[in-house]
């Protein structure tokens, strides 16, 4: 009797099944950056399965500091400040913002 050869995967999902957790990972990082190249460095890319289903999207890294850098000239100056001032050494994250913290960010978005 003759041993079956192995079947070689069929969809992309076969292929990145057999692959091994470290390379799983350099082809993501290889397909984005393919993505990238593809759909441009400044924009959101909605990510689809080939059956249309949207699974969510990807914001590349420029896109995301061109559209903060737009956020934070629309703020007033008051609300900018309270938003990108450093945080104290202090700071608990368990505690998020502080009272006086949520009071300036009310004060700044009254004053717009």
């Amino acid at each position: 009797m003759v041993a079956a050869e192995p079947r070689s995967p069929t969809t992309a999902e076969e292929v990145v099944a057999r692959l091994s957790p470290e390379l799983k990972g350099d082809v993501f990082v290889a397909l984005l950056r393919e993505l990238i190249r593809l759909n441009g460095n400044s924009c959101r890319i909605p990510v689809s399965t080939p059956d249309g289903e949207f699974v969510g999207s990807f914001v590349p890294a420029a896109a995301e500091k061109e559209r903060y850098e737009r956020f934070l000239a629309e703020l007033s100056p008051a609300a900018r400040d309270a938003l990108t001032r450093p945080l104290p050494d202090t700071f608990d994250p368990d505690d998020c913002l502080s009272d006086a913290d949520l009071d300036a960010l009310r004060s700044a978005a009254r004053s717009q």
